[in-house]
């Protein structure tokens, strides 16, 4: 025995880890993607709502609902856009990607 202890990134293939990250990341746009979509749907339903309304408080209640599905996917298009930024950078074991965090309120209260 020599006492070499033998390195676990040695023994892995890097194609093989980049290909399943290139699948995995196609797969999460695409879902971000169509989670984007369906929001802003939502929000245009909303709106389209609203504009048939003419009790204020209804409004206000469509419009807010129409501001944070929008504002959601505008979120979710700033995610998309540092997802596509880590998929042209190449997989490593050490690396990390964008980091999601959740925001409560409107991101200036304690």
């Amino acid at each position: 025995m020599t006492g070499k202890i033998a390195s676990p990134s040695a023994d892995i293939d890097q194609a093989v880890v980049q290909s399943k990250a290139a699948r995995v990341g196609a797969d999460v746009l695409a879902l971000y993607r169509q989670l984007a979509a369906t929001l802003r749907q939502k929000g245009r339903s909303e709106a389209a709502a609203m504009a048939h309304l003419s009790d204020p408080t209804a409004r206000a209640a469509h419009r807010c609902a129409f501001q944070l599905y929008g504002t959601a996917a505008s979120e979710l298009d700033d995610v998309i856009a540092d997802l596509l930024a880590s998929l042209e950078r190449p997989f490593t074991e050490v690396s990390t990607g964008p980091i999601l965090t959740v925001v409560v309120g409107d991101g200036t209260g304690p």
